[in-house]
């Protein structure tokens, strides 16, 4: 198992932030006399770069220094508003534990900036479970590209088809499914049904995964729950 390396991604994975998110976009949007709808959050919104959302949101004209502006206010309000909230995924130090014992590497895929990456590593204490973490910044095309998984997969020296991935949102496990990695979908945006037909294996939270459930899904073998 020690040539195994596990990707996590941050908004829906390691913490169950969305709805802040969405508050947070809604503010922003009510600001500028637009507004954006709960399907339009959950089909384009989720797991998508802050330039691609800008852009659908103020048009494609959009510079990239207004994008860069809108989405400074943008994130410095999400997180003011999530600071006092900020918790993990239930069972995620325990599988985080479980995997250092068992010289696992691990590591972060996210599509949010920088800032609000090392945000979230600080607030929930997880750093020092991470040995490569890729953001927006990292990369130069986002989710569906695998360019964001990839890189994370280089940083560990794991060859794509050794890697899994966590992901919450389809965006994302398309990423990781066009990377060549095995994919765990965590059902905090999307449901088990939705999910199911997308991943390899569909969890609730991290309690109900471990190191042997794991080991299948790589080996390609059925997971006796």
């Amino acid at each position: 198992m020690s040539n195994i390396a596990i990707i996590f991604d941050i908004d829906g994975t390691l913490i169950d932030n969305n709805e802040y998110h969405k508050e947070t976009w809604k503010l922003f949007c009510s600001k500028y006399n637009c507004d954006i709808t709960d399907k339009e959050f959950k089909e384009f919104f989720l797991g998508n770069t802050n330039d691609r959302i800008i852009r659908y949101i103020f048009g494609e004209d959009t510079t990239q220094e207004q994008i860069k502006e809108y989405a400074t206010e943008k994130e410095a309000l999400y997180r003011q508003i999530y600071a006092p909230h900020i918790v993990p995924i239930k069972g995620i130090y325990e599988l985080l534990r479980e995997f250092k014992t068992n010289n696992i590497k691990c590591g972060v895929g996210s599509s949010a900036p920088p800032e609000n990456v090392a945000f979230s590593i600080e607030k929930t204490n997880t750093k020092e479970y991470f040995s490569a973490v890729i953001d927006e910044s990292k990369v130069t095309n986002g989710k569906p590209d695998p360019e964001i998984f990839l890189k994370a997969a280089s940083l560990m020296q794991t060859e794509p088809q050794n890697c899994l991935v966590f992901e919450d949102s389809p965006i994302g496990i398309e990423a990781a499914r066009n990377a060549g990695m095995k994919v765990i979908g965590i059902t905090t945006t999307h449901s088990k049904e939705e999910l199911s037909k997308l991943v390899d294996y569909v969890i609730d939270d991290y309690t109900q995964i471990n190191i042997a459930k794991i080991k299948s899904i790589m080996n390609n073998k059925k997971i006796l729950t």
